[in-house]
């Protein structure tokens, strides 16, 4: 996967929010607002890491079954591609 907007991550006030920038402010008018396991993400697509990477490295972190890990990993990248913000390869 590939981050392909110009969008920065910033903690704010405890919050975790993507923030466009330059050309792509254009395009969205505002901030996304992240939970935590969303900024987990982020962080981890920002190192380059791959879907299934993703979930195994949560996996680890969490005291969860593998369905719902997958079933909310996918939900939010699934989010980010269809604002255009990332590109599965």
């Amino acid at each position: 996967m590939k981050i392909k907007k110009q969008i920065i991550f910033r903690s704010v006030a405890g919050e975790g929010m993507l923030i466009p920038l330059g050309e792509t402010t254009k395009e969205y008018n505002g901030i996304f607002t992240l939970s935590g396991l969303g900024e987990e993400i982020w962080k981890m697509l920002e190192n380059g890491m791959e879907k299934e990477e993703i979930i195994l490295a949560l996996l680890n972190d969490y005291d969860a079954d593998e369905a719902t890990v997958r079933a909310d990993t996918e939900e939010f990248l699934e989010k980010l591609k269809n604002y255009g913000i990332i590109e599965f390869s």
